[in-house]
């Protein structure tokens, strides 16, 4: 029998690159693979992997972070702070009809051309001032799988803000780190 399914075998048994089928068999990677690659955060700004296990752990106080977490944090923060911008509001008219149009196309109670109108309007005003990151294709995907029936523009806003929290919290902790480790330089008595 040929298709996309391999030849029966043994319960347990390893393909021939050692790992069990359906898992994969490619040469193991020295690190997980970035979540900018595929996926709702595709595209975004995203730490290194030390930086990344470094802020997963951070909290304030205490010994500030190596010299080469500093540099990487530096230049991470702005492209962070640019990709939480919100849009330019030519941009976000189109760009929320677009969203409204298909999650309107999407649900099993869909709203006249008025009443969607309507609604495109209400949006505007509670998601103005959301990042261009919500306003893609992966987290359309997301609401289409979510919403049943047209949300509400509070519902439609608390789903959006929640795909960009984890990096307005992102952010937060590395202004945190980046200001602690400033104050740690400026106390330190100079070395002669």
């Amino acid at each position: 029998m040929t298709g996309m399914f391999p030849k029966k075998m043994r319960h347990g048994a390893r393909t021939s690159s050692g790992s069990l089928p359906g898992q994969g068999g490619g040469q193991a990677t020295a690190h997980p693979v970035r979540a900018e690659a595929t996926g709702p955060s595709a595209g975004l700004p995203q730490p290194g992997p030390m930086l990344a296990r470094y802020l997963a752990t951070y909290r304030p106080g205490g010994f500030p972070p190596p010299a080469a977490l500093l540099v990487e944090a530096r230049s991470l923060l702005p492209r962070i702070e640019q990709a939480l911008a919100p849009l330019d509001p030519a941009l976000l008219q189109a760009s929320l009809r677009d969203f409204a149009e298909i999650l309107n196309a999407g649900v099993a109670n869909p709203l006249p051309g008025v009443g969607l109108d309507l609604r495109c309007q209400a949006l505007a005003v509670v998601c103005a001032d959301l990042p261009a990151m919500v306003w893609t294709g992966a987290v359309m995907h997301d609401a289409l799988c979510q919403f049943r029936f047209f949300p509400s523009a509070a519902e439609v806003r608390a789903f959006l803000h929640a795909r960009c929290a984890p990096l307005y919290g992102m952010a937060a902790c590395l202004r945190l780190m980046l200001a602690q480790a400033e104050r740690h330089t400026t106390r330190q008595p100079a070395q002669f």
